[in-house]
């Protein structure tokens, strides 16, 4: 279950082993610049062209192939100019992610429950 990061700043970083740019925990950026974070994000992925770590941001509209490691920085720029919201969350892991969604509606978890009384006889 994710939930929203409060541990601190984050920093972004090329993971030579992947290939890509991923979030960790550091100096830079704080969970209140998450607009900045992800402009910055798309700006230093198109400068070493490189991809985005599929686990660094989360689209719920974008589909992934299951086995892709990495998003590309057009992607996640287009998923920003569409919704224009990002979050700093944390995985199960305490790892730093970014959520692009739109905060329209209501979530899943908060759908109307009826209750249906049910009578002796």
């Amino acid at each position: 279950m994710a939930k929203l990061w409060t541990r601190g700043n984050v920093d972004l970083a090329i993971n030579t082993k992947k290939g890509a740019l991923v979030l960790q925990r550091g100096e830079d950026f704080e969970p209140t610049e998450t607009r900045e974070l992800a402009d910055a994000m798309v700006a230093a992925a198109k400068d070493a062209k490189c991809g985005i770590d599929r686990y660094a941001v989360y689209i719920p509209d974008l589909k992934v192939a299951s086995d892709a490691k990495t998003i590309s920085p057009t992607a996640v720029a287009g998923a920003l100019k569409k919704h224009g919201n990002a979050v700093l969350m944390a995985n199960k892991f305490g790892q730093p992610f970014l959520l692009i969604a739109t905060d329209e509606g209501k979530p899943k978890t908060e759908r109307e429950v009826t209750i249906k009384k049910i009578s002796r006889k």
